[in-house]
């Protein structure tokens, strides 16, 4: 399950640049990928995030192809992956506090199935740009969590598609086994990809 949901979760982050186009999909996961193919499998809730995922594919008229890799086949992908994953968790009063928020913005609620919900995104300190620029790319509304740093060169960009901010507390009280340095200030963003700053700075 967790192999179609990053699946899914990483096509959303570049769906402009796959739309129209036939893509191959390569996993080491070999369940994942029999799941794919066949449309689903003996678990219910596999069967509804492969249905997800072919109606995504629908939407964005994607020709989807499937390959199995045997994991020691699988160097690239895996060192290719590991730094841009890199995220912190948050705390779970955390979580639901963004998600009650969100919902007062307009954005789907926890009721929605996870595809559909709004994605909250918490990279680590050095990945926040990154993030952010796969976000604008998505040209889908998200949440973003972020430390207040004002002066980075990423804050600019930040506020240009930031309809809303939560101010959450410090790292050390939303993050989970945050063990930083400096308990630094946390922010909540609302990102609408395309959006003039209506944010209090």
């Amino acid at each position: 399950m967790n192999e179609i949901t990053g699946l899914m979760l990483a096509a959303q982050g570049q769906a402009e640049a796959l739309r129209g186009k036939q893509v191959c999909i390569r996993m080491e996961s070999y369940p994942a990928i029999r799941n794919l193919i066949n449309g689903g499998g003996p678990v219910e809730r596999i069967n509804s995030l492969v249905r997800e995922w072919w109606l995504w594919c629908r939407e964005h008229a994607i020709k989807p192809r499937y390959e199995w890799v045997p994991r020691e086949e699988n160097t690239l992908a895996d060192n290719l992956s590991k730094r841009p994953a890199r995220s912190h968790e948050l705390q779970p009063a955390t979580e639901k506090e963004i998600r009650d928020w969100l919902v007062e913005q307009g954005e789907p609620g926890v009721h929605k199935v996870q595809w559909l919900r709004t994605n909250i995104r918490v990279p680590e300190f050095d990945m926040v740009r990154q993030r952010l620029e796969e976000m604008i790319r998505a040209r889908r509304p998200g949440c973003i969590v972020v430390p207040a740093w004002g002066g980075q060169l990423w804050w600019n960009t930040l506020k240009r598609h930031s309809s809303a901010r939560l101010r959450i507390g410090t790292a050390g009280h939303v993050l989970e086994g945050y063990a930083g340095a400096h308990d630094t200030s946390m922010e909540a963003h609302l990102i609408i990809p395309g959006l003039r700053a209506r944010t209090p700075q």
